[in-house]
């Protein structure tokens, strides 16, 4: 069962919640959802409710889990749960939609992987105008796959974070091909990748890290924006030596600064930012980048 939920007095969002068996030491029964990995949450409240008992909270979860396994059921029983979530503010989301599921002892397992991971690299995308990161893995056969989460963490904390999402293939034999890119990869650091691979039964698997270290672009640069002519948007990447106080700013025929895109500080390593020339009239325009000593003009077409 999926549902969303929109939070009161906060960003949390959570975007699923769903519940399947899990088999442990004895029976028991697997709560899991999703959640945007911004949202500032301190835990989450899992209320239960059963053919028997009337509802009662009862488990508080950590901010960093998204999955509760509980033990104390009776079999022939229908449970509902339900969750909230609170901040580091203690304000307190709207409970999610309702899941319910029969705990029936003739339900059926699988305990082996439902999909077989042949490959998964981590590379720059070779058309990438920015140096995006190019993710890419294979799948020997899928057993009622329904997709794989991109989680990314920078640096060495290992806060992992979802960046997107790929469909599966659902249950084939044959081998299927995934890519994701990372377009945000472009700053210097190191970027370490997991999948999260999840079944239709929400059951779910995390594959083998794979990282990669992006540098410093050696020279400064701008490039051409894209496309161009444009209307009513385009995009401008430029290339950062080192972390500099960055100013990206249009102009019109007569000198005249029309737009300023960027003004603040920025990393070292590649950038690409969107210009929206909508409240413009068409025409040639100008646009400037100063980041420290650097300074480089080029120019571009707007047309309607």
């Amino acid at each position: 069962m999926k549902t969303r939920l929109f939070i009161v007095k906060s960003c949390i969002v959570i975007t699923f919640i769903c519940c399947s068996w899990t088999r442990l030491s004895a029976y028991a029964i697997q709560v899991t959802w999703e959640l945007n990995p911004e949202s500032d949450i301190k835990h989450y409240s899992i209320y239960r409710a059963s053919s028997m008992n009337p509802e009662t909270e009862i488990a508080q979860v950590p901010a960093s889990q998204s999955l509760f396994v509980d033990q104390d059921i009776v079999l022939s029983t229908v449970y509902y749960y339900r969750i909230v979530a609170v901040d580091s503010s203690d304000n307190i989301s709207e409970f999610s939609d309702m899941a319910h599921i029969l705990a029936d002892s003739s339900s059926s397992f699988d305990d082996t992987t439902p999909v077989e991971l042949a490959s998964f690299t981590v590379q720059y995308a070779p058309t990438s105008v920015s140096n995006a990161l190019l993710l890419t893995w294979q799948t020997v056969n899928e057993t009622n796959n329904l997709g794989f989460d991109v989680e990314r963490s920078i640096g060495n904390d290992l806060n992992w974070k979802k960046i997107g999402f790929r469909k599966g293939c659902g249950t084939t034999s044959e081998a299927q091909y995934y890519e994701f890119i990372d377009e945000e990869a472009t700053t210097e650091g190191v970027y370490f990748y997991r999948l999260k691979q999840n079944d239709v039964k929400g059951a779910f698997e995390y594959s083998a890290m794979v990282q990669f270290e992006v540098s410093a672009p050696k020279e400064w640069a701008l490039g051409q924006n894209y496309p161009n002519p444009f209307n009513p948007s385009t995009q401008i990447v430029f290339q950062l030596k080192q972390d500099s106080q960055v100013k990206l700013a249009v102009f019109d025929l007569l000198g005249r600064e029309v737009a300023r895109v960027v003004d603040q500080p920025l990393q070292a390593g590649t950038h690409k930012v969107s210009f929206d020339a909508t409240d413009l009239s068409a025409g040639l325009y100008f646009y400037n980048l100063q980041a420290g000593a650097f300074q480089e003009m080029k120019r571009m077409t707007f047309i309607k």
